[in-house]
């Protein structure tokens, strides 16, 4: 029974790592503009900052056969951050942006968890960027970024922290004497990404297999970039990226021996030919093509095509519209990698200077190799995970301020995959979640 609910948690974590990362291309807001700020010296600082009421009719992204059911609550989001430039930028330009978000649960339906359980530092984050000659033909960029975010318990379970650091540099070349019409770029970097998750309590059970930490990893990443303005705002790019990545190998049991899981690690390049900018006066593209393989140390890896096409038309000052395809391929803590698919479409229409309606749906569609995952190494009957995902989001959004904001926001995601972890039955990857928002949010 014990292992039985540890894998339903695991699952979850899986859900959970989903939803965030469709939430990263799926949030909709209209843009806010920064204030006047505040001037010190040299420097021109921006603050920032926001308080959110959130409903959510699934806190632990469960299907409706899952447990208990589908748990609701409400939430509150306060935030605050600020971001600073230099203003004098032809020698060495600064930059530096920090944000901090406190989640509080106020209500809970769970008859395990109490709302006081799921209070916690959401999310942070800062990033710095140093540019050395930014305005010369042969420049330097240094950056560094740190971002925080927590999980919080779940049903009798300890949440974790994630904590993803990421740091490095370009070197740039963009001849010619005028900043503004250099048609020629070219930049060869390096970073270096280390995530690891923090899961508290979770290592006192090393015994039983402990999915969370397969997302630990340490990644060293390199890319060679040409970029060429053909036009004055349309360009032709050409971007190389090779990274050597390596995950951590967290032990789980199989015929009762603990044993390592198998080697995740890759070495992805990717090789991609893209055109972007204006087409006329009122529609832009974004059109790629390009191929990838990610060279997986042990078992199958992903070899082929990767592309985008992405068309955004303006009507300026009324309508915004832009609709669009992506297909990638990623490593993944599940496995040795996934493919995806995803069709996006998104409109925002302004009705007066202050008023404005947004609209976005999107579906996703992850399809993750089974090279690589927990079933394999413990002789498990291997089944294929597709997990097709709907988005649907609508919003609307008066500014106060040219720098602040009211919103409201309705977003709906559903979940539509048949793959249950390792046979279980009651551990479905499916769940629909629906969240109502109401959102005020200044950057002065």
């Amino acid at each position: 029974m014990f292992l039985a609910l540890r894998r339903k948690k695991i699952s979850s974590f899986f859900k959970l790592q989903i939803f965030l990362f469709t939430l990263t291309f799926f949030q909709l807001e209209a843009s806010l503009a920064s204030g006047p700020g505040i001037r010190k010296g040299d420097f021109l600082i921006h603050p920032n900052a926001l308080i959110q009421g959130v409903y959510d009719n699934n806190v632990y992204y469960e299907a409706p056969n899952e447990g208990d059911g589908p748990n609701s609550g409400t939430m509150f989001l306060l935030g605050t951050g600020l971001s600073l430039a230099n203003r004098n930028d032809n020698n060495i330009s600064i930059k530096l942006k920090g944000d901090f978000n406190f989640r509080l649960q106020t209500t809970l339906d769970s008859q395990i968890d109490e709302p006081k359980d799921r209070n916690g530092v959401d999310n942070a984050s800062l990033k710095l960027d140093f540019g050395f000659m930014p305005k010369s033909p042969f420049s330097v960029n240094l950056d560094g970024s740190l971002k925080y975010s927590e999980r919080a318990a779940s049903e009798g379970f300890v949440g974790y922290q994630k904590l993803e650091l990421l740091g490095g540099g370009e070197m740039l070349f963009h001849p010619g004497s005028n900043p503004s019409s250099r048609a020629l770029e070219m930049n060869l970097g390096y970073h270096l990404r280390a995530v690891g998750l923090d899961v508290g309590d979770y290592q006192q059970h090393r015994s039983t297999y402990d999915g969370r930490s397969r997302a630990n990893k340490l990644s060293n990443e390199f890319n060679f970039t040409t970029k060429w303005k053909f036009f004055p705002k349309t360009a032709a790019i050409l971007d190389f990226n090779f990274a050597l990545i390596d995950y951590n190998q967290p032990a789980q049991v199989v015929d009762g021996n603990k044993v390592a899981s198998l080697d995740r690690d890759s070495s992805p390049f990717t090789a991609v030919f893209s055109i972007e900018g204006l087409v006329t006066q009122r529609i832009s593209v974004d059109m790629g093509v390009g191929f990838m393989n990610t060279f997986n140390a042990l078992g199958d890896s992903y070899q082929g095509v990767i592309a985008k096409a992405v068309v955004n038309y303006v009507f300026e000052p009324s309508l915004n519209f832009k609709l669009g395809y992506k297909r990638t391929a990623s490593d993944t803590s599940f496995s040795n990698y996934y493919t995806l698919h995803n069709l996006f479409g998104n409109a925002e229409f302004f009705l007066i200077n202050k008023l404005s309606i947004g609209a976005k749906a999107s579906w996703y569609l992850y399809t993750y190799s089974t090279s690589g995952s927990a079933s394999q190494a413990s002789g498990d009957q291997l089944i294929e995970r597709e997990d097709p995902i709907v988005n649907v989001e609508g919003r609307l959004s008066y500014a106060l301020q040219e720098w602040a904001q009211a919103t409201i926001l309705w977003s709906l995601e559903n979940n539509m995959s048949d793959w249950v972890d390792r046979g279980l039955v009651d551990n479905p990857a499916e769940y629909n979640r629906q969240l109502f928002m109401v959102k005020l949010s200044a950057q002065y």
